[in-house]
């Protein structure tokens, strides 16, 4: 599924189920809207859920990172080191955004931009071997260093020796695919409970993502 189909997929609120929240509310024992935009907030969950206890089982928050010029607009309060050094924190789970979001069990995101890479976190929905090389491949997105599915040969390659100097210099950091398991979660066969394991990124990946921060690094490797 391609981006433009989850936004085609996307309908208007359902007027209908609004009410219905909204009718909802006002039975509630409190002061006409004492909570605020949560009351808009909760009536669009339950229109998008087409019910009135909406689930909010699954919560992320997405961080979007990129290089989009806007430092060179003099308009930005810090210079543009401190987003790969956020990034960073982002990944070890150091940010304020990383400990409220674990105090009220929600996934943090990070998606990075960089001009002929991406740092993506995929959920996957089966356990079907190479579906994330595989459709990551169909989209023209290989990961890096994949030896099958075209992970040497990333965006703007074509663009000449500097773009293939980058992926060589990475590809001696990361001698094998840039393909990380940073979670799984399963309930336990015998006990039923659930289980929940996370590692951090490995050494290399680090490395590696330091590289893309860092231009200057290129040339030393």
């Amino acid at each position: 599924m391609k981006l433009e189909d989850i936004v085609n997929g996307i309908t208007p609120l359902d007027q209908e189920w609004i009410g219905k929240a909204q009718a909802r509310t006002e039975q509630l024992v409190m002061p006409t809207r004492a909570l605020g935009r949560l009351h808009e907030i909760s009536e669009r969950m339950c229109a998008i859920q087409k019910t009135l206890k909406p689930s909010t089982r699954r919560k992320a928050v997405l961080v979007m990172a990129a290089d989009h010029g806007i430092v060179d607009e003099g308009v930005s309060a810090y210079p543009q080191e401190v987003t790969g050094a956020m990034v960073q924190t982002f990944l070890v789970g150091g940010a304020g955004i990383s400990a409220i979001s674990r105090h009220v069990d929600a996934e943090v995101f990070v998606v990075d931009t960089f001009e002929q890479f991406d740092y993506i976190r995929v959920i996957t929905v089966t356990g079907r071997t190479h579906q994330i090389r595989v459709h990551l491949s169909h989209v023209s997105h290989p990961i890096l260093g994949d030896p099958v599915y075209g992970g040497r040969r990333v965006k703007g390659i074509s663009s000449g020796g500097k773009t293939r100097a980058k992926i060589g210099a990475l590809l001696k950091v990361m001698q094998r695919q840039a393909l990380h398991a940073s979670r799984i979660s399963f309930a336990h066969p015998v006990s039923g409970e659930w289980l929940d394991f996370r590692v951090a990124l490995p050494e290399d990946m680090r490395l590696a993502l330091e590289m893309m921060y860092c231009e200057q690094k290129f040339q030393k490797i």
